[in-house]
């Protein structure tokens, strides 16, 4: 019994390389999904508009719109949620 506790706490829940937090975090991209996410904003972006340069506004938007993907893909792997 405690041989299975000790295996569930520190092997399958602590980040081991076969839990199942770090396959999450591994499958979804989370180290990197913020900036994916804005290297592709900012290629529909340049191509949408045919303009290299970013207006305040627009540059706000594409900044804002990419934060927090980090946080939200990390809390839905620790609490075991499926996407």
């Amino acid at each position: 019994m405690f041989t299975w506790f000790v295996l569930d706490l520190f092997i399958l829940r602590c980040g081991s390389p076969f839990s199942p937090r770090s396959n999450c975090l591994e499958r979804n991209k989370c180290a990197t999904i913020e900036g994916d996410c804005f290297l592709r904003n900012d290629l529909i972006y340049k191509f949408s508009t045919q303009s290299p340069i970013y207006s305040d506004q627009d540059l706000a938007i594409l900044l804002n719109s990419c934060n927090g993907l980090k946080n939200k893909c990390h809390k839905n792997c620790e609490s075991g949620t499926l996407f």
